[in-house]
């Protein structure tokens, strides 16, 4: 009997771990999630329809560490920029199309980086066909988080050219060695 409970505490842990990863999938997120600082980047807002009615329009605020200077064209969808005082784009809205349920849709844009580590949060709009909005504006671990790109350089772990090359030079002095030892024996 216990080796069944443990069995059903596992499923239900499981099922809990699945149905939180899925959530976690289904919110409007843009793409890349890290960038490098003064960087010139392509952005992807990936959003999908959750509810079972289809959505009409995605309004997507820009951060102020990032600089939109192009913003692609998606078939069926048109899109409507709002500027600060500077002539940049501050906000972004797709309109005019209308995403089915279960399907997803991508806004693509080009955009700069600051030249200053940090993180780009991303608070996005997203209306439906009744007038229901759905705002993805709150922290990480919200029920309707906005989304976050880090800006920071990459680390790299990997090793030097030099010391691949040395280390593939030492093996083969090493097969040498080894392969005139066997003559010598042989």
């Amino acid at each position: 009997m216990k080796d069944l409970s443990f069995l059903r505490r596992l499923l239900f842990t499981s099922l809990l771990i699945f149905m939180s990863a899925v959530s976690a999938w289904a919110h409007a997120v843009v793409h890349p999630q890290r960038v490098d600082p003064n960087s010139f980047e392509k952005f992807v807002l990936r959003v999908p329809a959750e509810k079972q009615i289809p959505t009409t329009s995605v309004r997507l605020l820009i951060p102020e560490n990032i600089q939109v200077f192009a913003i692609a064209a998606e078939p069926g969808w048109a899109y409507e920029t709002e500027k600060d005082s500077a002539g940049r784009p501050k906000s972004v809205t797709w309109s005019g199309g209308e995403l089915p349920p279960g399907e997803f849709v991508e806004f693509e844009f080009m955009g700069r980086t600051a030249k200053e580590p940090g993180r780009a949060v991303w608070k996005a709009f997203q209306t439906y066909k009744d007038g229901s909005v759905v705002s993805w504006t709150g922290p990480p671990e919200a029920k309707e988080p906005a989304s976050i790109t880090l800006i920071e350089s990459a680390v790299n772990l990997g090793a030097p050219a030099w010391v691949s090359w040395s280390a593939l030079g030492l093996s083969i002095i090493a097969a040498l060695a080894a392969l005139l030892v066997v003559l010598k024996r042989g």
